[in-house]
């Protein structure tokens, strides 16, 4: 597979995630609040209105707009198909942070929208649950959010998602790593934060090998130099690097110039 090819995978699986979260909010329409079949109005006499906090700026502004587009899908599809229904569709950016994303799912609830799609990030996802959403009683779906905590959160059954879990991720990396790479030694490269510690840990949960070293790193680090010596002390085998795209890149173009070097280099990017 090219690394084209690569590329149009990964958005596409972006594009058809972010598709489902909306998929997932399109019951949210406006209305009286009384949800018996008797009372409901047909949807051409309704405002299907919900909202995205979605990247577009920060670590994963690469991956915004693919996710905006899968957000704004349904709208498209009602109106490519002369459904003469309403639909109020806005965005906000998330900034890739966790504050970012709390500022701008208020923006949306204080201006009515039952119902939003995001965040992206697990931190942010999981900052605007609790400070925004669950208080507030709104739906929130997220199309990329991987920390396992969301499973466990007390969200009243307001918080949903549509990408898989990073035990998930991380058991079948970590099979890939035995199997494929022949690995008998891993170690682990994670931004900091809830997504990359948590799918860092499962990973080493998983792994049939030693670990040699779990090495966490500031995404918004101007240097890698240090940590990727110190990850790369022991040697291991393959390295498990998990992060966001554009600081990924420039930490595996510091990896390849390092003077410790590793067999293998698998990745997954939030």
């Amino acid at each position: 597979m090219t690394g084209q090819q690569r590329n149009q995978q990964l958005h596409r699986r972006g594009f058809l995630a972010a598709i489902g979260g909306t998929v997932a909010l399109a019951g949210c329409l406006s209305g009286t609040g009384d949800d018996s079949s008797e009372s409901r109005l047909p949807l051409t006499e309704r405002t299907l209105r919900y909202g995205a906090v979605l990247p577009q700026s920060g670590a994963l502004e690469a991956a915004g707009q693919v996710l905006i587009n899968g957000a704004a899908l349904p709208a498209k599809e009602l109106e490519d198909a002369g459904i003469p229904a309403e639909v109020e569709f806005q965005t906000r950016d998330s900034e890739t942070t966790p504050t970012g994303a709390i500022d701008a799912a208020q923006s949306l609830i204080e201006d009515g929208f039952p119902a939003i799609v995001g965040a992206a990030a697990s931190g942010g996802t999981l900052q605007m649950a609790q400070q925004a959403t669950i208080p507030a009683e709104v739906v929130s779906c997220s199309p990329s959010a991987t920390t396992p905590t969301l499973s466990i959160l007390s969200d009243r059954g307001y918080s949903f998602r549509t990408a898989p879990v990073d035990s998930l991720q991380a058991v079948i990396v970590a099979q890939l790593a035995t199997a494929e790479h022949d690995a008998s030694s891993a170690a682990t490269l994670y931004a900091q934060g809830d997504y990359g510690r948590q799918l860092s840990g499962a990973f080493s949960a998983s792994f049939d090998g030693e670990i040699l070293a779990q090495q966490s790193y500031s995404p918004e680090s101007d240097s890698y130099r240090g940590v990727l010596d110190t990850v790369l002390d022991g040697d291991p085998d393959v390295l498990f690097a998990v992060g966001y795209p554009e600081e990924g890149f420039r930490c595996w173009r510091r990896t390849t110039r390092s003077t410790r070097t590793t067999k293998s280099c698998l990745s997954v990017t939030g």
